[in-house]
């Protein structure tokens, strides 16, 4: 009789915590998982997704389950992104004119506004360069963002290929950046490993491979 009674505590105890696992998970998380949708990044706080390929990117935090459109001034949307966060980071691509723009974004999902709008290399000094001899159509083929907004980059070649060969860049905007000069340049080589960029765990530095050898810089 015993053995029944403490069974039957048992049973209703984890019954109870499952009960209150299942409430204490935001339902407005479901939202962010709209059905036919493709992710590019998520963590624990949120997802950044896109719709169809080329489509439109959004980012949609779990706590409140509302999507922030990404790509409303792109042609095409994101095809890479990174999440940390409130902060999140994605490629685009804008045409305007006789030539495009490849850009990295950074959005804070919280206040719901674009933080940062910058060209992927130097060959473009700022994401809002319309000078004609200025086309910047590389493409953006790893990314990570900091907890602060920071972000650093891979770009390589010409947007949508990184054949063996083409140029590299690896790339940085943080608390250094600034307009007037754009990201800064750290390292570039046909040799660097494309999709090598590597954030450590407290994301003060980041990393990338570079002709066998993996090399790291700040970010701040």
């Amino acid at each position: 009789m015993r053995l029944s009674i403490a069974t039957g505590a048992l049973l209703s105890l984890l019954s109870l915590a499952s009960m209150l696992s299942a409430e204490a998970e935001p339902r407005s998380s479901h939202a962010c998982f709209p059905p036919g949708t493709t992710t590019l990044a998520a963590d624990r706080t949120g997802r950044v997704y896109v719709a169809e390929h080329g489509g439109p990117g959004y980012a949609c935090r779990f706590a409140d389950g509302r999507p922030l459109l990404l790509t409303d001034d792109f042609d095409d949307g994101p095809t890479i992104g990174a999440i940390a966060g409130r902060f999140v980071a994605v490629n685009g691509r804008s045409c305007e004119g006789p030539g495009c723009y490849v850009y990295v974004d950074v959005f804070d999902s919280l206040l719901r506004k674009r933080v940062r709008g910058m060209s992927v290399t130097r060959r473009c000094r700022d994401g809002g360069d319309t000078n004609e001899d200025c086309f910047d159509e590389a493409d953006v083929t790893s990314i990570a963002v900091k907890r602060n907004g920071s972000v650093a980059w891979i770009a390589c070649g010409n947007y949508d290929s990184c054949d063996a060969g083409e140029e590299r860049w690896v790339m940085r905007a943080d608390s250094r950046y600034r307009r007037s000069r754009g990201p800064a340049e750290l390292d570039r080589s046909p040799g660097i490993l494309e999709r090598s960029l590597r954030l450590s765990r407290d994301g003060r530095s980041f990393s990338w491979v570079k002709r066998g050898r993996r090399y790291s810089a700040g970010l701040r």
